[in-house]
């Protein structure tokens, strides 16, 4: 299984989860953060990594600065 396929995997199992909630608890539940840190730098993997329920796409190599401001805004 690849990162898109257990993206989509995740997203896929929390819907079911969430279907089983009442409203309030479903509002107050927030949807797993996944980041993809990946080599593959294209327009292509990009799209299906978003389409997958990725929330944040970084390519390699990082910089410390630019993981660690990613997580900020994520958490």
């Amino acid at each position: 299984m690849d990162g898109f396929q257990a993206s989509r995997e995740i997203r896929r199992i929390e819907k079911e989860f969430r279907a089983g909630l009442s409203e309030s608890a479903q509002n107050a539940l927030s949807p797993t953060v996944i980041a993809a840190l990946t080599g593959l730098d294209s327009a292509g993997a990009q799209k299906e990594a978003l389409g997958s329920g990725i929330n944040t796409f970084l390519v390699k190599p990082l910089k410390r600065k630019e993981l660690q401001a990613v997580l900020r805004c994520q958490i």
